[in-house]
């Protein structure tokens, strides 16, 4: 993998949320980087969709999609607060998908994140469930 970027779509009320992703993208992701706030969607490689109370109705995140979508960036959804996967309130149609949607309150988040992550950037895929790990 070479260099990438890696842009967290949040809203301000979940900003704190967010950092810790930053953190973790930047401290446990080689040659990753996770991009500031002010820095422009379309220059990312991935984009983290933090999804929490009022995300559906928060224009800045609809346009974050949309210039992803634009450039072809995926989209990893990541819900948090009272949100899961299966009731996501957001119109994620594709290319953003459940799929490999996070839920930040899963005891495993951060392990799930960096190999998420990391399949979306051109890295090995995830085994399926139950498969043996590879020798």
């Amino acid at each position: 993998m070479s260099d990438s970027q890696v842009f967290v779509s949040h809203l301000d009320a979940d900003a704190q949320a967010a950092r810790e992703i930053r953190v973790l993208i930047d401290t446990a992701l080689e040659r990753s980087r996770a991009m500031a706030s002010d820095e422009p969607v379309g220059k990312s490689d991935v984009v983290l969709l933090l999804c929490g109370e009022g995300a559906d109705r928060a224009p800045t995140l609809h346009r974050d999609i949309e210039r992803a979508r634009e450039r072809s960036i995926p989209i990893i959804p990541i819900v948090h607060g009272r949100q899961t996967l299966d009731a996501l309130d957001f119109p994620l149609s594709e290319p953003v998908s459940t799929e490999r949607g996070l839920e930040f309150h899963d005891q495993m988040f951060a392990i799930k994140l960096l190999l998420v992550v990391r399949e979306a950037l051109g890295g090995e895929p995830l085994a399926p469930r139950g498969a043996a790990p590879r020798a």
